[in-house]
């Protein structure tokens, strides 16, 4: 359970009739059925699902939501109390942690989201060679958004990975800013075919439209499935 039910519900609906939002809606009673009778069945109904929305020139925002689109949905951001969610936030640098509520009692697994407010937050990027589709994230505004991608996992929409090229970004500010460090954090996992790269290099356009190279950073080899480095940006002689 509820595997049952969504079979029935394939067999009995046809593949033209098909409607996930409706299923969902009427799966709810059996479910508090089956609760009732000490069945002890999967629901993932009312898990929050959150999302970066935004960027690509635009402000970004932390979406929250559940596959039920039903109960409470209530925000708790830092050490601070819980707050009604209705709309995307625009968020300060914290952790935002939010949770169903069915009659008042939480429902599903809640989950937590750091964010960390930075100069490259909310821009245009674009990249040369697209992410593959197997590590595609949440396409390439992930990079700039704000938000860490799993330590552990490189599956979720944080991270995205590039196949048999280099990483080639271009950020687009809209307007001039002063930029002394750039950061990165790579995934490592040789298991999975996933390396992180050896070296990386930062460059700026000119006025006269070249791209004048302002650092180069040689990586080490990670020793776990981070890693992180900085690079302090110097003026060319």
């Amino acid at each position: 359970y509820p595997r049952m039910q969504a079979l029935s519900e394939g067999v009995w609906s046809g593949k033209d009739k098909k409607g996930f939002g409706s299923f969902v809606q009427r799966l709810q009673p059996h479910l508090k059925w089956m609760e009732q009778e000490g069945i002890q069945a999967a629901n993932p109904l009312f898990d929050i699902q959150a999302e970066v929305i935004g960027g690509q020139g635009a402000p970004v925002a932390l979406s929250f939501s559940n596959m039920a689109g039903a109960g409470e949905i209530r925000v708790q951001v830092g050490r601070g109390r819980e707050m009604a969610y209705d709309k995307p936030l625009r968020p300060v640098d914290g952790t935002y942690r939010a949770q169903t509520y069915v009659d008042g009692k939480p429902a599903g697994r809640s989950t937590s989201i750091r964010f960390k407010q930075h100069l490259g937050v909310g821009q245009r990027i674009e990249l040369k060679h697209l992410p593959h589709p197997k590590y595609n994230g949440s396409k390439p505004a992930a990079i700039l958004n704000g938000v860490k991608g799993s330590n552990e996992r490189y599956g979720d929409a944080e991270w995205i990975g590039i196949d048999k090229e280099d990483f080639d970004a271009l950020i687009f500010f809209d307007e001039a800013k002063k930029v002394s460090t750039v950061s990165f954090r790579f995934f490592h996992g040789p298991g999975q075919w996933i390396n992180a790269p050896r070296e990386v290099k930062v460059f700026a356009l000119q006025e006269e439209g070249q791209y004048i190279q302002f650092g180069i950073l040689t990586l080490p080899v990670p020793e776990g499935k981070i890693l992180e480095a900085t690079l302090e940006l110097r003026q060319p002689a």
